[in-house]
């Protein structure tokens, strides 16, 4: 009887304790806040992208591809 008792609290407390994650997680699934996430993304890879751009064009030297195998 005791560990049929301890099984069904624990399997009580796992339910409730899925349902308040999964609650939490779908609160935080607004479209407010997936555009939030897209406009943060976005200005990120502008700001690498800018980044790099400026740093090759700056650069005094031309890299050289390397030469083609030959078989």
């Amino acid at each position: 009887m005791f560990w049929f008792v301890l099984g069904a609290i624990s399997g009580v407390s796992g339910v409730l304790w899925a349902r308040r994650k999964a609650v939490e997680a779908a609160e935080k699934m607004t479209p407010s806040a997936i555009l939030a996430v897209l406009i943060d993304t976005a200005k990120s890879l502008v700001t690498r992208l800018i980044a790099l751009y400026g740093k090759s064009s700056t650069s005094d030297t031309t890299p050289v591809p390397p030469a083609p195998r030959q078989p």
